[in-house]
Protein backbone atom coordinates (compact mmCIF):
# COMPACT_ATOMS: atom_id res chain seq x y z
CA UNK A 1 0.00 0.00 0.00
CA UNK A 2 1.58 3.44 -0.95
CA UNK A 3 0.16 7.07 0.86
CA UNK A 4 1.37 9.08 -2.44
CA UNK A 5 4.85 7.98 -3.40
CA UNK A 6 5.91 6.64 -0.08
CA UNK A 7 5.21 3.35 0.91
CA UNK A 8 3.90 2.12 4.10
CA UNK A 9 6.59 -0.74 4.54
CA UNK A 10 9.24 2.62 4.17
CA UNK A 11 7.45 4.34 6.61
CA UNK A 12 7.54 1.82 8.65
CA UNK A 13 11.37 0.96 8.19
CA UNK A 14 12.17 4.72 8.94
CA UNK A 15 10.02 4.53 12.02
CA UNK A 16 11.75 1.45 13.43
CA UNK A 17 15.29 2.74 12.96
CA UNK A 18 14.42 6.56 14.05
CA UNK A 19 13.57 4.61 17.68
CA UNK A 20 16.67 3.03 17.87
CA UNK A 21 18.87 6.29 17.09
CA UNK A 22 16.68 7.87 19.89
CA UNK A 23 17.05 5.01 22.50
CA UNK A 24 19.87 3.31 21.34
CA UNK A 25 27.79 3.44 22.11
CA UNK A 26 30.89 1.53 21.80
CA UNK A 27 34.07 1.84 21.00
CA UNK A 28 34.10 -1.63 19.61
CA UNK A 29 31.78 -0.66 17.18
CA UNK A 30 33.79 0.93 13.53
CA UNK A 31 32.20 3.31 11.71
CA UNK A 32 31.28 1.47 8.28
CA UNK A 33 30.90 4.45 6.37
CA UNK A 34 31.80 8.19 5.06
CA UNK A 35 30.03 11.19 4.53
CA UNK A 36 28.53 10.13 1.56
CA UNK A 37 24.79 9.37 1.93
CA UNK A 38 22.63 6.75 0.54
CA UNK A 39 19.89 8.88 -1.45
CA UNK A 40 16.50 9.29 -1.31
CA UNK A 41 14.34 6.02 -0.87
CA UNK A 42 17.51 3.90 -1.50
CA UNK A 43 18.32 1.10 1.20
CA UNK A 44 22.46 0.13 1.80
CA UNK A 45 23.57 -3.00 3.13
CA UNK A 46 27.11 -3.17 5.08
CA UNK A 47 28.92 -6.19 5.92
CA UNK A 48 32.06 -5.92 7.41
CA UNK A 49 34.94 -7.36 9.48
CA UNK A 50 36.67 -5.33 12.32
CA UNK A 51 39.67 -6.20 14.83
CA UNK A 52 40.42 -4.40 18.15
CA UNK A 53 43.88 -4.49 18.93
CA UNK A 54 45.10 -3.01 22.58
CA UNK A 55 48.94 -4.42 23.93
CA UNK A 56 47.39 -4.41 27.18
CA UNK A 57 44.39 -6.04 27.12
CA UNK A 58 42.94 -8.46 24.75
CA UNK A 59 42.23 -8.42 21.02
CA UNK A 60 39.30 -8.97 19.54
CA UNK A 61 37.81 -9.60 15.92
CA UNK A 62 34.32 -7.79 15.19
CA UNK A 63 32.09 -8.77 12.38
CA UNK A 64 29.55 -6.63 11.93
CA UNK A 65 26.46 -5.45 9.86
CA UNK A 66 25.16 -2.53 9.04
CA UNK A 67 21.65 -1.22 7.46
CA UNK A 68 21.21 2.13 6.07
CA UNK A 69 17.85 3.58 4.81
CA UNK A 70 18.00 7.00 3.03
CA UNK A 71 15.28 8.69 4.40
CA UNK A 72 15.80 11.93 2.20
CA UNK A 73 18.47 13.63 -0.43
CA UNK A 74 21.24 13.61 1.89
CA UNK A 75 20.00 12.18 5.27
CA UNK A 76 20.08 8.39 6.33
CA UNK A 77 18.65 6.72 9.40
CA UNK A 78 21.47 3.92 10.04
CA UNK A 79 21.36 1.11 12.44
CA UNK A 80 24.43 -1.41 13.33
CA UNK A 81 24.82 -4.45 14.93
CA UNK A 82 27.97 -7.28 15.23
CA UNK A 83 29.86 -10.11 17.50
CA UNK A 84 32.64 -9.95 19.38
CA UNK A 85 35.06 -12.69 18.80
CA UNK A 86 38.35 -13.18 21.48
CA UNK A 87 41.92 -13.91 19.57
CA UNK A 88 45.15 -14.78 21.34
CA UNK A 89 44.64 -14.39 25.20
CA UNK A 90 41.14 -13.84 24.35
CA UNK A 91 40.50 -17.04 22.04
CA UNK A 92 37.24 -18.68 22.87
CA UNK A 93 35.76 -15.75 23.92
CA UNK A 94 32.13 -14.77 21.78
CA UNK A 95 29.71 -12.21 23.12
CA UNK A 96 27.05 -10.03 21.51
CA UNK A 97 28.53 -6.58 20.30
CA UNK A 98 25.42 -4.65 21.24
CA UNK A 99 22.86 -2.15 18.45
CA UNK A 100 24.12 1.36 17.73
CA UNK A 101 21.98 3.56 15.31
CA UNK A 102 22.29 7.14 14.27
CA UNK A 103 21.06 10.14 11.84
CA UNK A 104 23.69 11.46 9.11
CA UNK A 105 23.19 14.60 7.73
CA UNK A 106 24.95 15.91 4.54
CA UNK A 107 26.40 19.39 5.31
CA UNK A 108 28.12 19.79 2.05
CA UNK A 109 27.54 17.52 -1.25
CA UNK A 110 30.02 18.65 -3.77
CA UNK A 111 31.58 16.63 -6.56
CA UNK A 112 35.02 17.05 -5.19
CA UNK A 113 33.81 17.36 -1.43
CA UNK A 114 31.12 15.54 0.97
CA UNK A 115 30.88 17.00 4.49
CA UNK A 116 28.05 15.20 7.07
CA UNK A 117 27.91 15.33 10.58
CA UNK A 118 25.77 11.89 12.63
CA UNK A 119 24.12 11.42 16.33
CA UNK A 120 22.67 8.29 17.48
CA UNK A 121 23.87 6.45 20.39
CA UNK A 122 23.08 2.88 21.26
CA UNK A 123 23.77 -0.32 23.95
CA UNK A 124 27.27 -1.83 23.64
CA UNK A 125 29.24 -4.59 25.57
CA UNK A 126 32.79 -3.68 26.52
CA UNK A 127 34.85 -6.64 26.94
CA UNK A 128 37.60 -5.07 28.74
CA UNK A 129 34.99 -4.67 32.24
CA UNK A 130 32.83 -7.20 30.87
CA UNK A 131 29.84 -4.51 31.23
CA UNK A 132 27.20 -3.21 28.60
CA UNK A 133 25.94 0.09 28.46
CA UNK A 134 24.12 2.80 27.17
CA UNK A 135 25.07 5.59 25.50
CA UNK A 136 25.24 8.53 22.86
CA UNK A 137 27.18 9.85 20.09
CA UNK A 138 28.31 12.62 17.65
CA UNK A 139 30.02 12.61 14.58
CA UNK A 140 31.50 13.80 11.63
CA UNK A 141 33.08 13.08 8.40
CA UNK A 142 34.99 14.87 5.71
CA UNK A 143 35.16 13.20 2.59
CA UNK A 144 37.69 14.81 -0.25
CA UNK A 145 37.12 12.76 -3.60
CA UNK A 146 39.91 12.77 -6.38
CA UNK A 147 38.67 14.19 -9.56
CA UNK A 148 41.43 12.49 -11.48
CA UNK A 149 40.20 9.25 -9.76
CA UNK A 150 35.82 9.69 -8.52
CA UNK A 151 35.41 6.36 -7.34
CA UNK A 152 38.19 6.58 -5.02
CA UNK A 153 37.66 8.65 -1.66
CA UNK A 154 39.36 9.60 1.33
CA UNK A 155 37.33 10.26 4.12
CA UNK A 156 38.45 11.77 8.05
CA UNK A 157 36.04 10.44 10.98
CA UNK A 158 35.43 11.77 14.28
CA UNK A 159 32.67 10.46 17.15
CA UNK A 160 32.50 11.69 20.43
CA UNK A 161 30.86 9.30 23.00
CA UNK A 162 28.88 9.91 26.29
CA UNK A 163 28.06 7.28 28.39
CA UNK A 164 24.80 7.18 29.80
CA UNK A 165 25.82 4.67 32.80
CA UNK A 166 28.96 5.66 34.42
CA UNK A 167 30.66 2.35 36.45
CA UNK A 168 33.13 4.28 38.28
CA UNK A 169 35.39 7.43 37.67
CA UNK A 170 37.20 6.90 34.01
CA UNK A 171 34.23 5.76 32.72
CA UNK A 172 32.43 8.70 33.22
CA UNK A 173 35.21 10.72 30.92
CA UNK A 174 33.83 10.87 27.59
CA UNK A 175 35.47 9.01 24.76
CA UNK A 176 37.22 10.59 21.51
CA UNK A 177 37.20 7.92 18.23
CA UNK A 178 39.16 9.23 15.14
CA UNK A 179 38.99 7.40 11.79
CA UNK A 180 40.74 7.37 8.29
CA UNK A 181 39.18 5.57 5.62
CA UNK A 182 39.68 4.69 1.76
CA UNK A 183 36.86 3.71 0.03
CA UNK A 184 36.43 2.37 -3.74
CA UNK A 185 33.61 1.53 -6.12
CA UNK A 186 33.68 -1.12 -7.33
CA UNK A 187 30.52 -1.26 -9.34
CA UNK A 188 27.75 1.58 -9.91
CA UNK A 189 25.82 0.16 -6.21
CA UNK A 190 28.95 -1.38 -4.48
CA UNK A 191 32.22 0.37 -2.65
CA UNK A 192 34.13 -1.12 -0.68
CA UNK A 193 35.86 0.74 2.60
CA UNK A 194 39.18 -0.11 4.24
CA UNK A 195 39.28 1.97 7.79
CA UNK A 196 42.03 2.53 10.75
CA UNK A 197 40.81 4.19 13.60
CA UNK A 198 41.93 4.74 17.43
CA UNK A 199 40.17 5.84 20.49
CA UNK A 200 42.09 8.55 21.79
CA UNK A 201 41.82 8.40 25.47
CA UNK A 202 43.03 4.34 25.24
CA UNK A 203 45.59 2.27 23.76
CA UNK A 204 42.63 1.01 21.71
CA UNK A 205 43.52 1.00 17.78
CA UNK A 206 40.79 -0.69 15.27
CA UNK A 207 40.88 -2.11 11.77
CA UNK A 208 37.92 -2.77 9.08
CA UNK A 209 37.11 -3.94 5.98
CA UNK A 210 33.85 -3.67 4.74
CA UNK A 211 31.41 -4.06 1.42
CA UNK A 212 28.39 -1.54 0.95
CA UNK A 213 25.54 -2.11 -1.58
CA UNK A 214 22.95 0.05 -2.56
CA UNK A 215 19.27 -1.23 -3.46
CA UNK A 216 17.84 1.57 -5.25
CA UNK A 217 14.22 2.05 -4.81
Amino acid sequence: MKIGEISIFRIAQVLLLLLLTLSLTGCFFNFLQTARTVGAGNTALTLGLGAILNADNPSYLTPQGRLIIGVSKGIDLGVQSGAMIGIGAAAGDVDFLGVTGDLKIALVSEPNLLVAIGAGGGYSHDGYINKNGWGLSFSGYFEPIFPHVPDLSCCLGYRLQLPLEARNESDSMVCHQVTVSMALFVSDQARVIVEFGKLLSKKLYSFAIALEVTLSK
